[in-house]
């Protein structure tokens, strides 16, 4: 498996779930049945009833990470379920069209430094306009005034649940 020829430069192994996929405790048992424990696993839902206290419970039990999303009709909150946690930005009034300002990014960062996560995967998605590149230089730039909060990865980069909201 590619996985394995990476090694410790594996990152995570990303699945995600259409908004019309809501949660029931079946579906939250089978995606948790079928993930390697071995593996760093990350599940990113697209509707908001996967947000709750369960899934929460499971993930910190399996050691699933919890992908946190600013999208339409997510919860503005950042969920920590393992020792990392993973943020993919979308836009939180429309996907794919959004250029985050200091102070959005600024509340992202500040919830990234006080989730005490060891270390944090922060993604951008694609853009029409490409705010991407620059938001993540700017999220990055905010990250690293703090270094002694930061996670280790993010401040030095390498080939129980909290939800913290501002």
């Amino acid at each position: 498996m590619i996985a394995d020829i990476l090694g410790h430069r594996m990152g995570c192994f990303l699945f995600q779930l259409p908004p019309s996929h809501r949660y029931t405790k079946a579906r939250l048992t089978a995606i948790l049945g079928q993930l390697d424990p071995a593996r760093r696993n990350v599940v990113e839902f697209r509707h908001a009833s996967w947000w709750n206290e369960t899934v929460y419970s499971a993930f910190c039990q399996t050691g699933t990470i919890f992908c946190s999303c600013s999208g339409p009709r997510l919860p503005d909150e950042l969920v920590r379920t393992a020792d990392d946690v993973y943020l993919r930005l979308h836009g939180p009034e429309r996907w794919y069209r959004h250029d985050y300002s200091k102070d959005e990014l600024l509340k992202w960062a500040e919830r990234i430094t006080s989730s005490g996560a060891k270390r944090a995967w922060v993604y951008f998605n694609n853009d029409y306009e490409a705010h991407a590149p620059r938001n993540a230089a700017t999220m990055r730039r905010l990250l690293l005034k703090s270094p002694s909060n930061v996670p280790r990865e993010i401040a030095e980069p390498k080939a129980r649940v909290a939800k913290v909201r501002a």
